[in-house]
């Protein structure tokens, strides 16, 4: 029994052993390290030659395409027990200079499982994100994906009480707000900048119950802060409001712009309907208040008796 159980551990033991390889292009001398959990590295060579012939767009399986099987020689430089792969994997990487941006490799990260990617792997990632997002297709599928999830969420009571509290509290630094301010101040956004941001704003407001939340939210910020509410009511903020109309309407471009985005919205039938409803009901409702003043005016006064 004792002697089943020796040689059951051994035969484990040799499965744990496992290999650090060392694939090399005879022609520009560049290499590749990898690890593999055995000690056939003929394996994990036939493995990339594969991927290769499959079209992978890792650097190694591209210099494979290029060069042919042929140009590329495989050695093992390092066998031992799988629980060292990754340290000795990332020795090999640094000591035969095979991270690619040496110029001298194919690795693109330095190994051991870690993800320090080189600065052309960023390049290419950034690049090929940027050319996804040139995709108008894409662009706003994504963008209306974000919207949702973000509706959604902010529906439940307490996600939107948390988000309100963390941006209250940010807003109440000093450095992050002057961060914010410096940062938005004088940014000058492309054509293709200001139109998606109209249309994310053009989606927002005739999202259906937007502006009765909008206005309920507004209200209940200023009941719940009466020295806001108070400020906003002096001659001077008044004054600040109307500058800041007249700088944006200064140009014929913004009245244009202003104009043809109402244009858009009051083009649409439900829209249409709940503006003209609410101007119908504050008109009613000013028309109630003078003549409550007039009444209580006419009650108020006092006549000389005859």
């Amino acid at each position: 029994m004792a002697a089943k159980m020796c040689a059951a551990n051994k035969v484990a033991a040799k499965k744990r052993q496992g290999c650090i390889y060392y694939l090399k292009n005879l022609q520009s001398g560049k290499g590749y390290v990898g690890q593999h959990a055995t000690s056939e590295v003929e394996r994990r060579w036939n493995g990339h030659i594969t991927a290769a012939a499959r079209g992978s767009r890792l650097a190694i399986h591209a210099a494979v395409r290029k060069y042919g099987v042929e140009n590329f020689s495989a050695e093992v430089v390092w066998r031992g027990s799988t629980d060292q792969l990754n340290d000795k994997e990332c020795f090999y990487i640094k000591k035969l200079g095979t991270f690619i941006d040496t110029g001298k490799g194919y690795n693109l990260t330095t190994g051991g499982g870690q993800f320090e990617m080189s600065q052309s792997s960023k390049r290419a990632i950034a690049k090929a994100v940027s050319m996804q997002w040139k995709d108008a297709k894409f662009r706003s599928a994504t963008c209306d994906a974000i919207s949702k999830a973000n509706f959604v969420r902010y529906q439940d009571p307490e996600q939107r009480a948390k988000r309100v509290e963390v941006m209250r509290r940010l807003w109440q630094d000093p450095d992050y707000r002057a961060k914010m301010t410096q940062s938005l101040r004088g940014r000058k956004f492309s054509e293709n900048g200001r139109a998606i941001m109209a249309q994310a704003l053009e989606r927002t407001r005739t999202r259906p119950g937007y502006g009765e939340r909008l206005s309920a939210a507004q209200k209940l910020s200023y009941a719940n802060d009466p020295a806001r509410r108070d400020v906003n009511r002096t001659p001077k903020c008044r004054a600040a409001a109307r500058e800041r109309t007249l700088r944006q309407f200064a140009s014929q471009e913004a009245r244009d712009a202003v104009s043809q985005q109402n244009n858009r919205l009051w083009a649409d039938q439900t829209y249409r309907v709940a503006q003209t409803a609410k101007i119908a009901a504050g008109k009613a409702r000013k028309k109630t208040e003078r003549l409550a003043a007039a009444n209580g005016n006419n009650n108020s006064a006092s006549w000389p008796s005859t």
